[in-house]
């Protein structure tokens, strides 16, 4: 895969330790290390590089664009999803349409924002997600988005278990109503190949700090070019107008692409990190990267069964991300002694999460799933 011989030669630390945490940041590059130090020189032989600045930030808009089958144009950046989120839905009104649908599989990162829009007038109707996995169905949706709906947030995939959700379904449904579509894809994005277009979503966020092996600092909105211009969101700052640099306007002027989203200035190390992260992701390839994660997430799943231990995770690859979910007694507790043992995890509510990459092997998760098979029986 890619133009590495050995992937693992991106990251520094892969030889003597296990890293199956990508869903909670990434492991260090040594593409990343030099982004970081180059922040660091150009601060000490320039001051103040503002032009550096934003032709980073530029170049980095436009890789996650071409991550995600996007144009530039369509896509800004901020320090986080939850401040770009709350921008956009500052952009709705709540006039005919109150209806915000969203579920319980939600990052709380959608989930407050949308609570929050209850104070302009929205009405909230949560679907409750069902099974051991939890799992939900597109015709969950279509049993919730009416002729109110203004917005639908479908999160892509489930932060505890990893469940995929069929976007371009839920998106079929909520179009049809006339409703708008967010999809939360900070769990997804660098380990599937996405296509807005073809998943047909309106608006899509995600962040580089996972799996897209940045710093946490940065994240990014897509916005459908067509809806751009009819969006003029209340919560957004000084870079979001086309004259960021007026003082004393008297008037608002909206940045004519997703831009107007943005707010104020943006974490500049983290924009360093975000380039040379998806760099990495996109000289491997999202299609080789997605294969290379479900034969990873498919042998975690067999070991597990193997050494009777239960996942929360689906088993049809089609409805999987890259996180296989495991039921233990005190997950952050079984996370500090994996630690202790060379293998980076990550505990999230009852679950202890595997979350392979690219990089990892077969051998390491089986060894990650002994181990934690004999903590639990210990």
């Amino acid at each position: 895969a890619g133009k590495l011989k050995n992937p693992r030669d991106y990251f520094i630390n892969l030889d003597y330790k296990t890293y199956l945490a990508a869903c909670s940041q990434g492991p260090l590059s040594w593409q990343v290390v030099t982004a970081l130090e180059r922040y660091k020189y150009d601060l000490l032989e320039r001051g103040n590089p503002w032009d550096l600045w934003i032709e980073g930030l530029e170049e980095a808009k436009a890789l996650f664009a071409e991550l995600i089958g996007a144009r530039r144009e369509e896509v800004t950046a901020g320090c986080s999803v939850s401040s770009l989120f709350s921008s956009l839905l500052s952009a709705l009104e709540y006039g005919r349409r109150r209806r915000i649908v969203t579920s319980d599989l939600e990052y709380p990162n959608v989930t407050y924002p949308v609570l929050m829009q209850r104070r302009r007038g929205a009405v909230i109707h949560m679907i409750r997600a069902r099974g051991e996995s939890p799992e939900l169905d597109p015709e969950d949706y279509a049993g919730a988005v009416d002729e109110d709906t203004a917005l639908v947030t479908a999160i892509h995939v489930a932060t505890v278990n990893g469940f995929r959700q069929d976007l371009r379904r839920i998106s079929e449904i909520a179009h049809a109503r006339g409703a708008l579509v967010f999809s939360d894809a900070y769990q997804s994005a660098g380990t599937l190949a996405i296509d807005v277009r073809r998943e047909d979503v309106d608006f899509l966020s995600a962040g580089s700090l996972k799996w897209l092996l940045g710093v946490p600092g940065i994240a990014f909105l897509y916005v459908r070019g067509e809806l751009v211009e009819s969006l003029e969101p209340m919560d957004a700052g000084w870079l979001s107008q086309e004259r960021p640099f007026e003082f004393g306007a008297e008037e608002l002027s909206y940045a004519r692409t997703a831009d107007r989203f943005q707010s104020g200035t943006w974490s500049v190390p983290s924009v360093y990190a975000a380039v040379e992260g998806m760099r990495i992701i996109l000289e491997v390839g999202p299609r080789a990267i997605e294969e290379r994660i479900r034969g990873l997430t498919e042998r975690a799943i067999e070991r597990m069964d193997e050494r009777g231990l239960r996942t929360m995770t689906p088993r049809d690859p089609s409805r999987r991300g890259a996180i296989v979910s495991v039921v233990v007694r005190d997950p952050p507790a079984v996370e500090r002694r994996l630690r202790e043992m060379g293998i980076i995890t990550s505990a999230r509510g009852p679950v202890l999460r595997l979350c392979p990459h690219f990089y990892n092997t077969e051998d390491e998760v089986v060894e990650a799933v002994d181990a934690i098979s004999s903590i639990a029986g210990s």
